[in-house]
């Protein structure tokens, strides 16, 4: 989810007012932590855009091979039949 960054600054913005108008430092501090972090937003979302999204290669087509029925094997080895039990 994109925030715009004109949203983000007027968040800022209105940091900024409470801040000033904190009575003590703590409450300050607490309104310049939440400007710190939308500013960090704000540069994390430049850095994003600026990173070229990753290319998709497409794998070549792999070509299949057609099995031509396929005739028993003739050996020469004495077998009497077609198992691999016959002896």
């Amino acid at each position: 989810m994109t925030i715009s960054n004109h949203s983000l600054l007027k968040k800022i913005e209105e940091e900024v007012l409470k801040a000033k108008q904190a009575q003590d430092s703590s409450q300050q501090k607490q309104h310049v932590y939440t400007i710190k972090t939308l500013c960090d937003l704000i540069l994390e979302q430049e850095t994003e855009s600026a990173v070229e999204a990753p290319r998709i290669v497409n794998p070549a087509p792999v070509s299949t091979l057609i099995h031509e029925k396929s005739q028993p094997l003739k050996t020469d080895d004495g077998a009497n039949g077609d198992s691999l039990f016959d002896f």
